[in-house]
């Protein structure tokens, strides 16, 4: 155990270096589900391990004339409770979009018929999937972007799937699920979405997952899905969640994707650059870029910070004022017990 003379020293050459005691802070975002949307299991979103790298792998800008080879049209109707069932003939491509309709078009007890997209042979396990789409306003459609079990589960995918669910019926949400496997974490959060193009992205990776809209993080977790899941991309109505359409709702409408990119999981984080301690080196945020063939998908060297931050363990966080105090005390007990014990050349060594 350290005697009272070089702790007193240490105090002193800490305070004289001007080193800051290090301080830790955790990033939480977790609010509750509308009640009709709770499942089993949820959690609150806890702040997870530094983004890996990513390495760009797939795109799709729907540039052409038709669905990339990549891709598939959804059929029949939806599973579970719906008003709406899934028409290849509301799946369109053209003017640099992919576009999926909704229209009154009844089939058996469904009034409407909408268009999903699925990317089966896109399957891979961990990834960064960024979607940049622009949703249609108006009570009654769920637009949604998923991230589907190759191999279902005995419960239909429940727990397997991940999603995010953009209604916009005045008051507009984002409902974001989170499965990975053995429970289900759900949260929603307020987003202004149908206003324009926005990029829609998740990242998922062993142990965490993250989703964000135009950079910023709505949920993140620190369990994910270990198998291998698909990309889809849908509208439907109907469900207790959604509601059907009312007067105020323009039918026919239309989820539009401009593009979407998947990155390989890169394990590792990359090493962080060494910057003078004086000095705070801003997290950047999330990015795509909205227009070219190519893109080159950033490295993310650590968590998004700009969504609300709890303090936790604080242990060094003293006032300032005190802290100089306890400093200076300590040095005049460091040299003070220097010259008693020691010659002054030896002292300053």
């Amino acid at each position: 155990m350290p005697n009272a003379r070089v702790l007193a020293v240490a105090a002193a050459c800490a305070l004289l270096a001007g080193a800051a005691p290090p301080v830790q802070a955790t990033s939480v975002q977790a609010t509750t589900a509308q009640a009709a949307h709770v499942g089993h299991a949820a959690q609150a979103a806890q702040a997870a391990p530094v983004p890996p790298g990513w390495r760009p792998a797939y795109r799709a800008d729907f540039s052409g004339g038709s669905l990339p080879r990549t891709c598939g049209s959804y059929g029949g109707p939806h599973g579970g409770e719906a008003a709406s069932w899934y028409d290849p003939k509301q799946i369109r491509v053209s003017g640099g979009l992919l576009h999926l309709g909704i229209q009154r078009k009844s089939s058996g007890d469904r009034t409407y018929a909408t268009g999903g997209v699925g990317c089966w042979s896109l399957a891979r396990t961990y990834g960064k999937f960024d979607i940049r789409a622009k949703v249609p306003h108006g009570k009654g459609m769920d637009s949604y972007l998923v991230l589907w079990p190759e191999k279902e589960n005995s419960r239909g995918g429940e727990g397997d799937w991940s999603g995010m669910e953009l209604l916009t019926p005045g008051t507009e949400r984002v409902y974001v699920t989170n499965g990975y496997g053995s429970g289900v974490s759900r949260t929603d959060t307020a987003r202004r979405l149908s206003d324009g193009f926005h990029t829609y992205t998740f990242e998922w990776a062993p142990h965490w997952s993250r989703m964000l809209i135009d950079g910023q993080v709505v949920y993140r977790g620190t369990r994910a899905f270990t198998g291998r899941r698909w990309l889809g991309l849908a509208l439907s109505s109907g469900d207790a969640l959604t509601g059907v359409p009312n007067a105020n709702t323009r039918i026919p409408n239309e989820f539009a994707i401009d593009w979407f990119a998947i990155s390989a999981y890169v394990p590792g984080k990359p090493k962080a650059k060494r910057t003078p301690r004086h000095k705070r080196t801003p997290t950047p945020t999330p990015s795509v870029a909205d227009s070219g063939s190519a893109v080159a998908l950033p490295v993310l060297p650590g968590p998004n910070t700009a969504q609300p931050v709890r303090e936790e363990h604080l242990p060094w966080a003293i006032p300032a004022a005190l802290g100089g105090a306890l400093a200076a005390a300590a040095l005049g007990l460091g040299l003070w017990y220097g010259r008693r014990r020691r010659p002054a050349s030896r002292h300053h060594k």
